[in-house]
């Protein structure tokens, strides 16, 4: 390409494009000239430009698709159409707002899993000094991030995870086991705010609703922002927007850089303006998360005050609304946070109320995204009632022959983990796994594998059992995974036995499955028993199930070290099976210390060398 131009489609509003004379429309050219040459162009310069756009091959970026679609202005339709024709084009969009069809598609998903060990290893060790903080900070932050699913979500966003150290750096987190998402961003804003007031020189040695006290103005203003900017469906605030909510908070421009210096609201400094008056720049907060969480503050005061009618006609007209479901979810643990029970009431049946979902899905994904954020609050007198419309949505969607509903409402509950463990959808689970259907069995034992279970019930444990024996492949595989997903106390050295036993089955699909079960399981409660099991197998001469063990063995992490298992992994290293070679070293990687001895050391320094990239890559992993 000769040219890339990247276009804010944001920036497409009425106010920078004002409607032309009857007839006359904005090109193409038009856009480039208004969006780089702010100050206009000579004659000579505007031909030159006009030949140079002419004579190129253009690649152009269209940033930003989910901001505009649903308000793009009446003159500026056709332009924007024209923009999505051009022949060469990246279009930058939220997912769930862009219904255009690409053969190429590319998700930005932030930091991966092992880019938030690395950075969180990296931030204590940086910081150890300052904090006098053990070495075993990050390993402590990292498996309370791993227990609580939905924090572990949003640190896969580098500066919710930045702010997640520095918070936890700060803080005795030691008695917490469990943090709903909402308890987390609130806990970053008092944090930002007391970092803020002791710049000032304030004493910060006061209580979370005297800090909030001294920040009032400011996070009032924070809060209807935040509102006003999900309504207009916009993270870049325009500077009029501002001035709105200036006027409305009544919050004094010249005490504006107070507001700036706690960090959540950022302005924007375009170079080709000069303009230095912070008011007067367009402004964002440091993550759409943190706009959402503000709105929903917003919201929950509304309720409680004279503005609930405006707030309950927002909050019916949105609910299905993928755009503002984070909202809904912050709004739901605010409320369980205060001890507004009429207002807490109030949600709920909103929720719960008319419009229904037609399908259901939308809303039963909401109620489970929502009372997760309950999840803490033993005294929400409407969790039964809840329930009752999680595991009715459960029943329905797995009886359908959409597999499609089925995935959406599993990964809703994948991020809602102590569901799980709740009595009422296991026995709802036992309930369809006595189903006739095979399409039924198949749909339960597929949402169970991919589910994480810390109490599974005897019964659950005892019924899947059953399925060891069922006459279908398939599905004895699929019961296989779904056992391996089991923990807690029911998960007996009986249950054991009866996997073991199983591995008399005549498919290898489902014996392999039954020892990534076993190594699963051995995982959360090691016993020699399965050591010893998976130890055999891999000192035998089936090269499949030697691959498989090795992975197995991965799963059991540090719980798999003994002497026996190392050295035999050891011995798979030099395997001239590549996938065997490449999965012994994944799995002493996973042992971790207990696995480094200078013998294991020597031998993963020499797999460096494996002419097969795909082998030594692991090693080095």
């Amino acid at each position: 390409y000769d040219l890339l131009i990247l276009i804010p489609l944001r920036s497409l509003t009425e106010s920078h494009y004002p409607p032309l004379a009857p007839g006359a429309t904005y090109t193409l050219f038009d856009l480039v000239k208004k969006e780089y040459f702010i100050h206009g162009l000579s004659e000579a310069d505007d031909r030159l430009l006009k030949e140079q756009f002419g004579k190129s091959q253009i690649i152009w970026i269209l940033d930003g698709y989910d901001e505009i679609v649903q308000n793009v202005p009446g003159h500026l339709q056709y332009l924007f159409e024209q923009l999505l024709k051009t022949s060469h084009h990246i279009v930058t969009s939220r997912p769930y707002l862009s219904k255009l069809s690409y053969k190429v598609q590319m998700e930005i998903t932030g930091f991966t899993d092992d880019n938030i060990a690395e950075y969180v290893k990296q931030f204590f060790n940086q910081t150890e000094d300052e904090t006098q903080h053990s070495t075993t900070a990050d390993e402590k932050l990292l498996s309370f991030l791993k227990l609580n699913p939905s924090i572990w979500g949003v640190a896969h966003i580098p500066i919710n995870l930045e702010l997640i150290c520095s918070l936890w750096s700060d803080t005795d987190w030691s008695e917490t086991k469990t943090l709903t998402m909402t308890a987390l961003y609130d806990n970053i804003v008092e944090w930002l705010c007391r970092r803020y007031l002791s710049k000032q020189n304030s004493d910060i040695q006061m209580t979370k609703e005297d800090v909030y006290a001294d920040c009032h103005k400011e996070l009032a203003f924070l809060e209807t922002l935040a509102f006003k900017g999900m309504e207009n469906n916009t993270v870049i605030l325009r500077k009029d927007l501002l001035q709105k909510t200036l006027k409305e908070t009544e919050y004094s421009s010249k005490h504006y850089t107070r507001l700036l210096n706690i960090g959540i609201l950022k302005s924007i400094n375009l170079q080709s303006t000069g303009n230095r008056i912070e008011v007067e720049k367009d402004h964002y907060f440091i993550h759409l998360s943190f706009q959402e969480h503000f709105a929903a503050r917003y919201l929950v005061k509304a309720l409680n005050g004279p503005g609930r009618q405006a707030a309950i006609e927002f909050i019916n007209s949105h609910k299905y609304n993928q755009r503002f479901q984070l909202v809904f979810i912050f709004t739901s643990g605010l409320l369980a946070q205060s001890d507004a029970e009429s207002c807490t009431d109030m949600f709920w049946d909103i929720i719960l109320g008319e419009p229904t979902d037609l399908v259901g899905l939308r809303q039963i994904q909401l109620i489970i995204s929502c009372i997760q954020e309950n999840a803490s609050n033993s005294c929400f007198h409407r969790h039964a009632e809840l329930m009752d419309f999680i595991t009715k949505g459960i029943m329905i969607a797995i009886s359908m022959k959409h597999d499609i509903i089925c995935k959406q409402l599993q990964e809703s509950l994948q991020r809602s983990a102590s569901l799980a463990d709740d009595s009422r959808i296991q026995d709802t689970f036992i309930k369809l796994l006595e189903s006739e259907d095979p399409h039924v069995k198949t749909n339960v034992l597929s949402m169970i594998s991919q589910l994480s279970f810390s109490n599974a019930s005897p019964q659950l444990i005892y019924t899947l059992l059953l399925y060891l024996d069922n006459e279908y492949w398939y599905t004895r595989l699929k019961a296989c995974e779904a056992l391996g997903q089991m923990r807690g106390e029911a998960v007996t050295d009986d249950a054991i036995n009866r996997l073991v036993a199983a591995l008399g089955d005549k498919n290898d699909s489902v014996k392999a499955n039954i020892y990534l079960a076993l190594g699963k399981i051995g995982g959360k409660a090691a016993s020699d028993q399965i050591r010893g099991l998976l130890s055999a197998v891999l000192a035998g001469d089936n090269e499949y199930f030697r691959e498989i063990v090795c992975v197995a063995l991965g799963e059991m992490g540090e719980k798999a070290a003994s002497d026996d298992v190392i050295n035999r992994l050891v011995a798979a290293v030099e395997n001239k099976t590549t996938d065997i070679r490449r999965k012994a070293c994944d799995a002493l990687g996973k042992i971790g210390e207990k696995a480094a001895t200078s013998n294991v050391m020597n031998k993963l320094v020499t797999a460096l060398g494996d002419e097969n990239y795909y082998a030594a890559d692991g090693t080095s992993g």
